[in-house]
């Protein structure tokens, strides 16, 4: 037949890389249609178009004709088998999905009812009525932000009697296929807007497949004839075992004198540290968190010039003349400095006011305000953000800043502080409100002379007793008090930082030294530095437990507690291999310090806050822990790609043959760690599926998130396969691989975030520095990666 060359060719793992290579690129393109265009846009000529579905046939196509070809059922690869196979049913139950299910609007005021669904094209009528009898929203303290709201209703289905149900955030009700989901309400709280889905077949099938989908992957690790076995099987001849499978400066100490003598004493401010303060998210915490934020917001740093955070806000709020004059605020625009006429990169509160107490900026922070967010340019997002520091030292010195006095009878359990809105409290509560900071500023000031801090230590107990007498909210205990202090006290992620970096470096020096020059000594110091690594790994441990416990929610709920948890993951992988792999040891650490370093040192917030209510679902704890242990995994290969290429070029010059054996030993464990990740990913995303099934009504809505998630699992499937389509398939080209790979897990991570929309994107949020170095990074490997090709095959 003239056919045959073409349906051999279409069925062969050669087509799949390429097919799959056009998928990924594809879904990139999308998401960037869904920037600068819109979603619709991308919905439509893309993700719901024929061709796109009539595409994503051919890749199952493609996948049986491979099967068949390389006879799968004859060898017994039952989980390889399953595995593929999940891929069609999951395809089988969305295909199904977007062919009968549809899902819409259902606006519903209080008292009323209906069962007139507003979709995208048009409406339809649902079999029963909907009537809201009450819509309710719960509010974190003191804060308009929602920690949960839900619709009380009644359902009328036509065929059977009402009865009453509710629905709120993470709670669905479900009557015959047709779900209902509390999406959102409106601005008088008096109308409840609900999501509802229809879908008869789609959602079963297509969870069937994700079941599927993990007895593949299960079939594969644990399958005799399976690749990845045989992968364990060569690392535990080389003396190497399976231990992979198992594992998911100082500031000065100098005070400045003059700023010394205007604040109160050090052993003081530490009455003030567990003074509670309400955070404008509504978190009860104590005031060394508050202060700490404050001043980070407005310094950049935790202490300034040997002063605690605490001591410069009472030293703000007391004597506002002097730390007027001081540079505390950070300014790094050299417009902006201009523009006030101090172009140093700290400035004063006095600096941006004229003589005539003008404020210098004020139209431009008016006119960055009048701008879309997409539209301003960095200059206006360092005005509004300079402006949002001088408004804090403001509220500071203006007594509207802290809020440390609960209002006892507020419903909204809000607290205030000493000069906000006293009128609100009453008889005995208004008169120690009004006075008590007054009384306080008095004897700080005659502390100051004589030293005698008692009675300054004796009127900040008198508001803590006020604090615990006249809360209407549960306070935290004093365990959670002492352990969130001790652990801003102590910074583990900071000191963890600088003891992975120091050990990661020498544990790589003295396992060369062993390589190379069988130098027995530093085999010894090699054991000493894990010891020391598994001490710093333990105060990471303790780290994030007491994160956990203080908040009580999973630490990685946002950018930064994401990274430290991958950063704790890696450290548990490299603790794990150092009796098998020291030099895979001693890169994983350095990679763990790195992205601690990204963490810490970058700017990023490390604000402890309450979760939306969406995020309030125990699948946020599955989904973000595995998909981000995933990229633990994934750069783990990445650093290891990097030292083969290194060691290759070594070994090229015959001069350093004892790095054969190592190059062999990394290409192992590098593939190890890519299988592991790819399968934590998978898993991550479809079980992130269900926790946005379970949450809005659907488990694929094609955002930028979850696209460029499913892109990089695309793209190590396609360096996993690789090897199965080429004789040429060496070392160079896998290390190559694993190292550019790892972009598309920066792209999901960081990427998304910043450059494109949807619900994941901060795309008003300045560049962090990190990403920069990123791109630097990634130059040198490509300069890197040409060298030693060139070292090697010319």
């Amino acid at each position: 037949m003239k056919f045959r060359p073409i349906i051999s060719f279409f069925c062969s793992l050669k087509a799949t890389l390429i097919l799959l290579s056009l998928y990924a690129f594809l879904l990139a393109f999308a998401t960037f249609v869904e920037k600068y265009f819109e979603a619709a846009i991308a919905r439509q000529y893309i993700y719901h178009s024929v061709a796109f579905i009539f595409f994503q046939m051919l890749l199952i196509i493609n996948c049986v004709g491979v099967a068949y070809q390389r006879k799968w059922w004859s060898r017994k690869l039952w989980g390889s088998i399953i595995l593929h196979f999940s891929f069609i049913v999951i395809f089988i139950g969305a295909f199904l999905t977007h062919c009968l299910g549809y899902e819409g609007v259902l606006h519903i005021r209080e008292g009323q009812q209906s069962n007139t669904l507003r979709t995208t094209s048009g409406s339809e009528t649902l079999p029963f009525n909907v009537r809201l009898i009450h819509f309710n929203v719960s509010r974190y303290p003191g804060s308009h932000s929602p920690s949960g709201y839900q619709s009380e209703l009644v359902i009328a289905p036509s065929d059977k009697p009402s009865y009453q149900t509710t629905v709120s955030v993470n709670k669905t009700h479900q009557i015959g296929s047709y779900r209902l989901f509390q999406a959102s309400f409106d601005k008088d709280e008096m109308g409840t807007i609900l999501s509802v889905n229809y879908d008869p077949w789609g959602m079963q099938i297509t969870y069937i497949g994700y079941a599927l989908l993990l007895l593949g992957i299960l079939g594969i690790m644990i399958q005799k004839k399976s690749y990845v076995r045989s992968l364990v099987h060569a690392l535990s001849k080389s003396g190497k075992i399976s231990l992979i499978l198992l594992s998911f400066i100082f500031s000065s100490s100098l005070m400045a004198q003059d700023d010394a003598a205007f604040t109160i004493s050090k052993n003081h401010a530490s009455s003030w540290s567990d003074l509670l303060v309400q955070a404008p998210s509504g978190r009860i915490e104590p005031m060394n968190t508050y202060a700490t934020k404050f001043l980070r917001k407005v310094y950049r740093k935790s202490h300034y010039n040997g002063l605690s955070a605490e001591q410069v806000m009472v030293g703000f709020l007391l004597y506002p003349g002097h730390w007027n004059t001081v540079p505390i605020i950070r300014q790094d625009n050299k417009e902006l400095g201009q523009l006030i006429n101090n172009d140093s990169k700290y400035i004063t509160f006095l600096d941006v006011f004229n003589e005539n107490g003008d404020y210098k900026i004020a139209s431009q922070v008016e006119h960055a305000y009048e701008l879309q967010a997409g539209q301003r340019t960095s200059f206006d997002k360092d005005i509004l953000k300079l402006n949002e520091r001088i408004n804090l030292l403001y509220g500071l010195q203006n007594g509207a800043l802290p809020a440390i006095f609960p209002l006892h009878d507020s419903p909204t359990h809000q607290w205030y502080s000493f000069s906000e809105d006293n009128d609100k409290f009453s008889g005995k509560d208004s008169m120690f409100v009004s006075n008590i900071i007054q009384w306080y500023a008095e004897s700080a000031n005659e502390a100051l002379n004589s030293n005698n801090w008692s009675e300054p230590e004796e009127i900040v107990d008198m508001i803590k007793i006020y604090q615990h007498k006249r809360a209407n909210v549960d306070l935290p205990s004093i365990r959670k008090l002492k352990i969130e202090l001790l652990y801003n006290r102590i910074d583990p992620f900071f000191i963890t930082l600088f003891g992975y970096l120091a050990i990661g470096l020498l544990l790589f020096i003295f396992t060369l030294l062993t390589t190379l020059y069988s130098k027995m000594w530093s085999k010894t110091a090699s054991a000493i530095l894990v010891i020391l690594l598994f001490g710093f790994f333990i105060l990471h441990t303790a780290g994030i437990a007491s994160r956990w416990y203080v908040s009580g929610q999973g630490p990685w709920s946002n950018t930064y507690e994401t990274m430290i948890y991958i950063s704790w993951m890696i450290a548990l992988c490299a603790i794990f291999l150092y009796k098998y792999s020291r030099l895979t040891t001693s890169l994983a650490t350095f990679l763990a310090a790195v992205i601690l370093f990204a963490a810490t040192l970058n700017g990023m917030d490390p604000e402890i806050t309450p979760l939306v209510p969406v995020l309030q679902s125990y699948w946020l704890l599955i989904h973000v822990a595995i998909i981000t242990a995933s990229y633990s995994f994934f750069g783990i290969s990445s650093m290891l790609g990097t030292l083969s290429l290194a060691f290759q070029c070594c070994k090229k010059d015959g001069k350093y043959k004892a790095l054969h054996s190592s190059v062999k030993e990394l290409r192992i464990i590098n593939e190890l760690s890519l299988y592991i990740g790819v399968f934590l990913l998978t898993i991550g995303i479809f079980i992130g599926a269900i926790w946005a099934n379970e949450s809005w009504g659907r488990y694929w809505g094609w955002d930028p998130k979850e696209t460029w998630a499913l892109i990089t699992m695309l793209v190590y499937v396609i360096i996993l396969h690789v090897r199965f389509t080429t004789k040429n398939y060496s070392d160079y080209l896998f290390s190559v691989l694993s190292i550019f790979g790892f972009a598309s897990v920066l792209m999901t991570y960081f990427g998304v975030n910043y450059f494109l929309s949807g619900l994941h994107s901060y795309g008003t949020s300045e560049l962090p520095t990190a990403i920069y170095g990123i791109i630097a990074y990634y130059i040198f490997l490509v300069l890197f990666s040409i060298y030693v090709y060139k070292k090697l095959y010319r």
